[in-house]
């Protein structure tokens, strides 16, 4: 009985939170979500800056995963990583129409409402706010960012 129950909460959960994000659906650019950093260059050439972020906890700290991370800064597009993991795209800014980020077959931009949203994501937004997804292989996910109604920021979330 007991086994029963839990199964069905862990049904209702996922009912109730939606569908999980899938990383390997995103693309900007022609990019994976992981990518190595030459290939980042190669499509957006270089970046505007470099820097160590130094996050205190997470996966994409330094002294929590016992090595050095580095965004690569295009302004409205961020990719954190190193060689040895590669670089995930940490942050994207949808300023205007001609930053679009593909979410399968969804294309994703600053005119993107919190309605299409609801039914690429399965989960219900609010006009205003920030809403986490959770990934779909771990404890990781997206934290997506909604004003007015329209879709303003993605960024990769991870707990710490």
């Amino acid at each position: 009985m007991k086994k029963y129950l839990f199964l069905l909460s862990i049904l209702f959960v996922q009912l109730v939170l939606g569908k999980n994000v899938d990383f390997k659906k995103r693309k900007y650019n022609g990019l994976d979500f992981n990518s190595t950093k030459d290939e980042i260059v190669r499509k957006l050439g270089n970046p505007k800056k470099i820097f160590n972020p130094n996050y205190e906890c997470g996966f994409l700290s330094g002294d929590e995963q016992g090595d050095g991370y580095f965004t690569l800064d295009y302004g409205k597009i961020k990719y954190t990583g190193n060689t040895k993991e590669k670089y995930l795209l940490e942050k994207i800014t949808f300023e205007n129409k001609k930053v679009v980020l593909f979410y399968g077959k969804n294309r994703l931009t600053s005119v993107t409402t919190f309605t299409q949203l609801s039914k690429i994501f399965g989960k219900k937004f609010k006009e205003n706010g920030s809403f986490l997804i959770p990934s779909i292989n771990g404890d990781d996910g997206i934290k997506i960012e909604l004003k007015n109604g329209k879709l303003v920021q993605m960024e990769y979330w991870s707990p710490c």
